[in-house]
């Protein structure tokens, strides 16, 4: 489990084949994120150096940009190894997503120290806009269509980006 507070070798998640990717955020992997093309995941230009709040909000509510950045991140690690970005994609299933993010939200708020209170409070936030998601969903396959579900779900998610850019 990673804490924010703990020292940055800590920031670390193993993939389903028991791998561990040890996530460090410097200004090398920011600079490598920076110069990749995450336009299928994200529509909009930016620079993880010169951050934004909506960025940010995006940053922790997209997996496929979170997952576009920790490859920027474990890239030198997986070229060490020989492992192809589809061999590292491959080993992500749901429980690793979780530790994978926790452990970039981690890196995220140790390299920006001054942006770590609204951090912080976003993902606390995202959390629990999820567990929310969580329960109207069970609430909703006990008596509604599947159809009905991802329209609640959808809404859920667009009402909790909604809340995050807010903060």
């Amino acid at each position: 489990m990673n804490n924010f507070d703990s020292p940055a070798s800590t920031y670390t998640f193993k993939d389903t084949k028991g791998r561990t990717w040890d996530l460090y955020l410097t200004l090398a992997g920011a600079q490598r994120i920076d110069q990749s093309d995450f336009s299928e995941v994200y529509g909009k230009p930016f620079s993880i150096l010169s951050p934004t709040k909506e960025f940010f909000t995006e940053v922790i509510t997209n997996t496929g940009l979170i997952f576009g950045m920790i490859w920027c991140l474990v890239k030198p690690q997986a070229d060490s190894k020989d492992i192809s970005q589809e061999d590292f994609l491959e080993a992500v299933d749901g429980n690793v997503i979780q530790e994978a993010r926790d452990a970039f939200w981690g890196t995220l708020t140790n390299f920006f120290p001054e942006y770590k209170t609204m951090l912080l409070s976003l993902i606390k936030q995202y959390k629990e806009g999820l567990l929310k998601i969580g329960q109207e969903m069970d609430k909703l396959s006990q008596t509604a269509l599947p159809e009905a579900m991802n329209r609640v779900i959808d809404k859920s998610m667009q009402d909790l980006r909604n809340e995050l850019s807010k903060v």
